[in-house]
């Protein structure tokens, strides 16, 4: 059975819940967050109950670094996980990296969740150049199919440059490479989502959140994939768009 691991890159204190040297897009990465956890917690909690195989795992991941290099000191405040692992949950881990990619930082994780039937990797969380970028790469050159959520990634402004236009180029830069060298398509679906917030909390009361699938060579099928990223984080089929 394919499986599918939901990788939550870097929401920690110093970027994402800080007002301080928090991302600007802070508030908008809890939310999501938030909204993702729960559902895709809610998919495993109920598979776990009726003793049904489960096909989706959480991955945290968590920077370290030293004092001379930043503030994400491990055992600090800063540091610190804004979403964590339940405990003596065996579906989800957390795993600690010291550089942008976490697969370089742990290499023994790509064939880890090979082994556990994973083929599939939805990623979200921050910085979208750094860490989300490269971890993207890294496991589409491990043969993975890769989702990246987006909406649910961000990063600073950079000089003149706005998150928001950051966070479209590194779309783009996953898309290239994708098409260049681990896939011949990628297809973008646009999907109706329950509010993060809870349908009587936004007044909207419904949101969209944009999915990139970037296949693997060897992925020959999108339905069932779609279907799994559908139940993972809760979203209602709407209008399908490219």
């Amino acid at each position: 059975m394919a499986r599918t691991a939901l990788f939550v890159i870097d929401i920690q204190v110093e970027l994402a819940d800080n007002a301080t040297t928090e991302i600007p897009h802070a508030e908008r990465i809890r939310r999501a967050g938030t909204g993702i956890l729960q559902k895709t917690r809610q998919v495993i909690d109920t598979a776990s109950e009726h003793g049904r195989a489960q096909d989706l795992e959480i991955v945290f991941v968590q920077h370290e670094q030293v004092a001379e290099n930043g503030p994400l000191v491990k055992g600090s405040k800063p540091w610190e996980l804004v979403f964590k692992p339940r405990e003596n949950n065996k579906w989800e881990r957390l795993v600690s990296k010291d550089v942008r990619d976490t697969f370089e930082s742990n290499p023994q994780l790509a064939a880890q969740l090979k082994k556990e039937g994973v083929d599939t990797i939805v990623a979200f969380g921050i910085q979208s150049e750094c860490c989300v970028l490269s971890t993207c790469r890294s496991a589409l050159a491990s043969g993975f199919n890769v989702i990246l959520l987006r909406g649910a990634h961000s990063t600073y402004d950079i000089d003149d440059k706005a998150a928001d236009a950051i966070e479209g180029e590194v779309e783009s830069q996953l898309e290239g490479a994708g098409a260049k060298g681990f896939c011949r398509c990628v297809r973008c679906y646009k999907l109706h989502v329950a509010s993060f917030q809870g349908d009587s909390a936004n007044k909207h009361g419904t949101d969209h959140l944009m999915i990139a699938i970037y296949p693997s060579p060897s992925y020959h099928g999108m339905s069932g994939l779609t279907e799994t990223i559908v139940k993972c984080i809760g979203m209602i089929p709407g209008q399908l768009g490219g």
